[in-house]
């Protein structure tokens, strides 16, 4: 059984009534119905949750929510190491980029971070997210993994990944 990896971006999408809502939803059904196992970070409930504070109505229930389409996974040694590993990644990286490419890594650096070492850890085949930012950390994570970082789309049939981008 394969598993695949949906960062916040994709619930808020969801929850939010945003257009592509749709589409992510169809791509749930087709992972689901290939026998596909879908994950996320507890981060995820933390994430979806700071526009019910800032809207005033409390989290409500964004666990249940975020917990009907995935498996929320905490975060554990494993996940921290793999977090603070793939940080430092970024950090030497960063050496060589500008300023202000360096200030935008820096203010989602840690998300991005435990999201993807989640996705590792729960040896997920892909991650799917709509933040360019997490789509863009494929080029700066080095490694062995093997994860398909893609924006999430249904295919006609097999799951297909012709916009997706892999990490090897």
């Amino acid at each position: 059984m394969d598993s695949a990896y949906f960062d916040s971006s994709i619930f808020l999408a969801i929850f939010n009534g945003e257009p592509s809502g749709t589409a992510i939803k169809q791509l749930l059904r087709e992972l689901r119905r290939n026998k596909n196992r879908v994950c996320t970070s507890i981060i995820t409930v933390e994430e979806v949750s700071v526009a019910s504070y800032l809207g005033g109505t409390g989290s409500g229930d964004n666990y249940a929510k975020v917990e009907r389409l995935a498996r929320i996974h905490g975060i554990t040694m494993g996940i921290s190491l793999r977090a603070a590993e793939l940080e430092a990644q970024l950090i030497k990286r960063a050496q060589s980029m500008s300023k202000e490419e360096r200030k935008t890594l820096s203010q989602r650096r840690k998300w991005d971070c435990f999201h993807i070492a989640t996705a590792i850890e729960m040896r997920c085949r892909w991650l799917y997210s709509l933040d360019p930012g997490m789509l863009n950390c494929k080029g700066l994570i080095a490694g062995t993994h093997s994860i398909t970082f893609s924006e999430p789309k249904p295919s006609a049939g097999e799951l297909s990944f012709e916009k997706g981008i892999s990490i090897h």
